[in-house]
């Protein structure tokens, strides 16, 4: 089992990656971005950005085998790269169809902001998970939408995930 943890900036991912992974024992690939960029002493740029997204990928594709959760993958990139930069690149497209998800997490962006040096769209994650549920569309990728508090999308995601396992 392959899982995918997407969408807008603080809107759990985090979180909810470390929580599936603990609950049901999934190796975990963490958000690259952050690493990259927190080690950067000057503004990043879309060469930065491409950079993060093709070691996300690598990352990704070079998982051990078995059940992996991942904190962020391609959507992320190609959603990142349009908004802020205004380019479209296929092997982004690439990417996601290479990564082989067997089901990707979007999470809503219906919990408080919270801040961080490495965020920018406080005002702009409804439009931005609409862009997200629109890619997830497009690409016809299996996913679940998980929203509300922490404890009520983990109730959410035991009841779902193990159906959805079981009817695999």
């Amino acid at each position: 089992m392959k899982i995918a943890v997407t969408g807008p900036e603080s809107s759990g991912k985090t979180s909810l990656t470390n929580w599936i992974s603990k609950h049901f024992s999934m190796f975990q690939i963490d958000e690259y971005a952050r690493e990259y960029l927190l080690q950067m002493k000057r503004p990043y740029d879309l060469d930065d950005v491409i950079c993060i997204a093709k070691e996300q990928h690598r990352r990704i594709v070079q998982a051990p085998f078995g059940n992996v959760v991942v904190d962020t993958e391609s959507i992320v990139s190609r959603i990142w790269i349009e908004e802020k930069f205004g380019k479209h690149f296929d092997w982004i497209e690439d990417q996601i169809r290479n990564e082989q998800f067997d089901l990707y997490i979007l999470c809503s962006p219906d919990m408080p902001w919270e801040e961080d040096p490495l965020r920018e769209n406080p005002l702009d994650r409804d439009r931005l998970f609409e862009n997200y549920q629109k890619v997830l569309e497009q690409m016809k990728m299996k996913s679940l939408i998980s929203s509300g508090p922490l404890i009520e999308r983990q109730k959410f995601l035991v009841e779902n995930m193990m159906s959805f396992l079981h009817a695999k």
